[in-house]
């Protein structure tokens, strides 16, 4: 076998473990997130917003917009027996019977246009801010559900890293109570003393139950807001680095006034929701359009068969006509004015006057609470990173305390009780720090999500 072939089976294997390492790769947070902006319901209801707001952008611009419709008639009209007389030189024939037949076509290419309605282009103005809003809206749904998926990201990350401080106090749990009870079957300690150890393993069994339990059901939250199935749902990534920052309140206030899309969303709506306003009183003022119809190569044929008995005058036969023309015109502008629709103008305006009012209570809203959700937000990730730094602390007593405790039941000076208790503990605030570590992330990703970059 060659060297050359060597090289490519080798390559052949690398490949390989690549794609297997690849497609065992634990689920990130980062990729939690890229994945629910794809397929959250949220999502999808937010771009379909936006494909309502871009259709009422629509309908505003038909009404400024010229219109143009053209069409082919093919008309035919036949009369048979038509009896009467007719008038020659004064003198009444007597009555006879005729038929008539005549058909055309008519090419026809006709438009509108509004050229004079404030209304309709006040219309206009509000759409495409009610356009821009549905964006806004949109990044701001994007930035809660990145906000949201983080969070139950770390819920499921802590379910399982205190899943496996369970198991841990299980075993722990489980080697306590045969060493108490070795101890006990040769008299060194009390039968209560073995029942606290059987009840300590017994608590640790429900605790570990509890806490795999826990695990399935924060995975079925976190694959529904992923918007998959759960059984679709690899491993996550368990790690927890944390990483320290120093925002300041003032900063972070100014950051979320200018790139918080809710609050941008909220004042489009506004300006949009003023501009309906105007769009509807101006419905009071008269509008101004054209109208204008050609017809190319436009023709008519006509047959008549003639039967005048007892009239001499007219000689029976048939008789035919043919016209044609190049191009007929016609066009018209007219000044309308609607003096009563049934009320539909006070309608909308009583409309427009009702959007205003709760667009303007959505923004005056969102920025009275702004500096408290910031701040809030704020004492969140401080009261988060305080409670990990006394929770390692306590990690640290409790470590010391069960090396203290371990090194007394060597020399006889404490029991295997005090020994269990110091293992709980250390056990316990394990668990503490566990969940300290959890929420930290969380409110880092909740500060994220008040300044506006969720994402």
């Amino acid at each position: 076998m060659t060297s050359l072939r060597w090289w490519q089976i080798l390559a052949s294997l690398l490949t390989s473990s690549a794609l297997v390492s690849s497609a065992g790769a634990a689920l990130t947070v980062d990729d939690a997130v890229r994945l629910a902006l794809t397929q959250n319901p949220q999502i999808v209801s937010s771009k379909a917003a936006i494909l309502d707001a871009r259709s009422g952008a629509y309908s505003a611009y038909s009404g400024v917009l010229p219109r143009i419709s053209g069409s082919v008639t093919r008309y035919l009209s036949a009369t048979d027996n038509q009896a009467g007389g007719r008038n020659v030189g004064g003198t009444l024939t007597q009555p006879f019977t005729s038929d008539f037949e005549i058909h055309g076509t008519n090419p026809t290419l006709t438009g509108s246009w509004n050229l004079l309605d404030l209304s309709a282009w006040a219309g206009v103005i509000s759409a495409r801010r009610s356009q821009s809003a549905a964006r806004h809206s949109m990044q701001s749904s994007r930035n809660e559900v990145a906000f949201a998926t983080r969070r139950q990201f770390y819920e499921v990350v802590k379910a399982v890293r205190l899943s496996l401080v369970a198991d841990s106090a299980l075993r722990l749990s489980r080697d306590d109570e045969r060493r108490v009870r070795a101890l006990f079957e040769v008299g060194s300690v009390s039968r209560n003393d073995l029942l606290r150890a059987q009840v300590r393993t017994a608590q640790s069994e429900l605790d570990s139950l509890t806490r795999r339990q826990s695990i399935v059901g924060q995975r079925i939250l976190l694959a529904d807001q992923l918007g998959i199935a759960e059984e679709r749902l690899d491993e996550v990534d368990t790690s927890l680095v944390v990483a320290r920052r120093t925002d300041e309140l003032e900063t972070l206030v100014q950051e979320a006034g200018r790139a918080r899309p809710d609050l941008r969303s909220a004042e489009t709506e506004l300006a949009a929701a003023r501009a309906n306003v105007t769009s509807a009183r101006l419905d009071y003022l008269p509008y101004v359009n054209g109208s204008a119809s050609m017809t190319f190569n436009p023709t008519s044929r006509s047959t008549s068969t003639v039967d005048p008995p007892g009239a001499p005058a007219i000689p029976p036969g048939v008789s035919s006509s043919e016209s044609e023309s190049d191009r007929e015109t016609s066009a018209s502008i007219a000044v309308s004015m609607d003096l009563f629709n049934g009320f539909a103008t006070q309608a909308r305006n009583a409309s427009a006057k009702a959007r205003l009012m709760r667009a303007q209570e959505s923004r005056d809203q969102l920025q009275r609470g702004l500096r408290g959700e910031v701040r809030r937000s704020l004492l969140a990730y401080e009261a988060a990173v305080a409670g990990e730094q006394v929770a390692r602390r306590a990690l640290e007593a409790a470590r010391e305390s069960l090396k203290l405790a371990r090194e007394k039941y060597n020399v006889g000076s404490a029991t295997i009780l005090d020994l269990i208790d110091a293992q709980v503990s250390h056990e316990r605030a394990s668990a503490d720090v566990v969940s300290a570590l959890a929420a930290i992330r969380v409110a880092d990703a909740d500060l994220d999500r008040v300044r506006g970059r969720a994402e």
